[in-house]
């Protein structure tokens, strides 16, 4: 009964707009930083061209505000990272994977060589981001795995915006952990070199959430499955490299 009349809500909005002439539709999206700076965009424009009459906002913010905002019916949906704030009350589609690098200055101060111990990694100055971050819980759970505290690094600052740690590092700073996406054309271009770390390789998944039980109707549903159909293929919103497309995992 529940979707039925969500349904029918959806069918009513659909007809008062259309008796007021305002045919402009309305999504509601979330994002975590990084889908939300770098893939989200590009989708959005995309689908708008698509579909003139849409108006999708787009609220960037901590993947657990988002996971909040959908369930408290603010966000119609959301794309985020990591999986640990998953439960019953939310359905997933993962729609790509990203590979986490540690990046470091070309002529660092701290490694004779681009491939490196966990050991000799703990040792340099580390930019990470802030607690509150995906990324950030994400190692940290990796790392306990492993019998390793985040604290053990030697963590000189916390910063909430991949683009100011890219400038950190290129400064020799320090090094730093980001998603292979975001700094793709910095290490084209030789300004950022990525360290291999000896039995270190991350990845998380990127998805989009919706509400558990409950069927989007629309436009909602229709950008929901552009943003999930395999043949969408999404795109890093960094200018390193605007033709090249992101491989849909």
């Amino acid at each position: 009964y529940g979707e039925r009349i969500l349904a029918l809500y959806a069918e009513m909005e659909r007809e008062i707009a259309n008796i007021s002439g305002n045919n402009k539709e309305f999504i509601n999206v979330g994002a975590s930083y990084t889908a939300g700076n770098y893939f989200l965009p590009s989708s959005i424009i995309t689908f708008k061209e698509l579909h003139e009459n849409v108006h999708i906002r787009l609220d960037i913010g901590h993947s657990p505000d988002i996971i909040n905002a959908i369930k408290e019916r603010s966000l119609d949906l959301g794309v985020v990272e990591g999986d640990y704030y998953l439960d019953k009350d939310l359905d997933a589609y993962k729609v790509q994977s990203n590979e986490l690098v540690i990046i470091s200055p070309p002529n660092n101060r701290w490694f004779d060589s681009r491939v490196v111990t966990l050991e000799e990694l703990m040792q340099a100055p580390f930019i990470a981001r802030e607690a509150e971050s995906s990324i950030r819980h994400f190692v940290e759970s990796y790392l306990k795995t492993q019998g390793i505290s985040f604290d053990d690094f030697n963590i000189i600052t916390e910063i909430s915006n991949f683009e100011a740690i890219k400038e950190a590092v290129m400064r020799n700073k320090g090094i730093s952990l980001v998603p292979l996406p975001v700094v793709q054309r910095e290490i084209q271009e030789g300004h950022l070199i990525r360290l291999e770390v000896k039995g270190l390789q991350l990845a998380w998944d990127m998805r989009v959430v919706v509400r558990a039980n409950e069927t989007l109707t629309g436009i909602k549903e229709e950008f929901l499955q552009f943003l999930t159909d395999p043949n969408t293929m999404w795109k890093a919103e960094s200018d390193y490299n605007q033709n090249q497309k992101m491989r849909f995992i």
